[in-house]
């Protein structure tokens, strides 16, 4: 996890000062940028956020009506007007360091929340709750570009029967070990997500075509299908897929997921008629 620290001062007299802080409080990630004066603060404010914003009062003409700007574009924000003197600083120094390390603390903590509301305990990966946010980004996104993304639903085939042979401990090690290469697949503005029990679902942004999603989800099969090693042995899982795109046969989750369940079903019944599944 990684503080944003924004100084808005005009030559940035401060950074060796806050560079010494930063390093002396402990904290290894953070970034820590420098802006001149306060329309570019909300530029950077508003393109990146921030965890911790210093004002220098001669970056401004109005310091409490910059402070309340920047408290509007940033709610939540904390901002700490100061002063200087040509080069120096005068800003207790003891004050900024228990400031970042409280602000940090506080950062960390609720980043840990959000991702456990928003990601599978188990896998690490996307929930549908997460899902269903990231459909809606996607599907705004490809109507404003015109660019069609896919929604590949997967359903593991014969799942029940490894955690009913080597028990919950195996089967949970292959969910882990199926959303790991699931994720190391797909690119990184794509999104993986377990759906629920032995389903995933892989949100796909800006595909060509049809042809070109089912290429992925072939890829998907594929690299499920390679072997999983357990105490007891090597397993083997194979994945059912199906797929819908959006935005033109769908556009929110619940229709792209019945969609693409649907043809997954049928797939499934396929393989089966043909003898590929049991």
């Amino acid at each position: 996890m990684q503080m944003n620290i924004l100084l808005v001062q005009p030559a940035g007299w401060s950074l060796p000062w806050l560079t010494a802080i930063l390093r002396d409080a402990g904290l290894d990630a953070y970034r820590l940028e420098q802006v001149s004066n306060l329309p570019q603060a909300i530029e950077r404010l508003v393109d990146h956020g921030a965890d911790l914003v210093l004002l220098d009062r001669a970056a401004v003409e109005d310091a409490e009506s910059a402070l309340l700007r920047l408290q509007c574009i940033a709610p939540g924000t904390p901002v700490v007007p100061f002063a200087t003197v040509g080069a120096e600083t005068l800003l207790d120094r003891e004050l900024v360091s228990r400031c970042i390390i409280r602000i940090w603390r506080a950062s960390q903590d609720q980043r840990r929340l959000v991702h456990r509301a928003t990601h599978d305990r188990l896998t690490g990966l996307a929930n549908r709750w997460l899902l269903e946010e990231k459909v809606a980004d996607a599907v705004a996104r490809a109507r404003r570009r015109g660019d069609p993304g896919a929604l590949v639903f997967l359903d593991l085939d014969g799942f029940k029967a490894i955690n009913d042979r080597y028990g919950h401990d195996a089967g949970d090690f292959v969910l882990k070990t199926i959303g790991d290469r699931l994720q190391r697949v797909v690119r990184e503005s794509d999104t993986v997500a377990r759906f629920g029990g032995d389903e995933f679902v892989v949100l796909l942004e800006e595909v060509r075509d049809e042809r070109s999603a089912v290429r992925v989800a072939r890829k998907l099969e594929a690299v499920i299908a390679e072997p999983v090693p357990l105490p007891h042995g090597p397993v083997v899982v194979r994945a059912s897929t199906g797929l819908s795109l959006f935005p033109s046969q769908g556009t929110d989750l619940h229709d792209l997921v019945r969609r693409a369940d649907r043809l997954m079903y049928h797939n499934k019944l396929s393989r089966r008629l043909d003898g590929t599944v049991a």
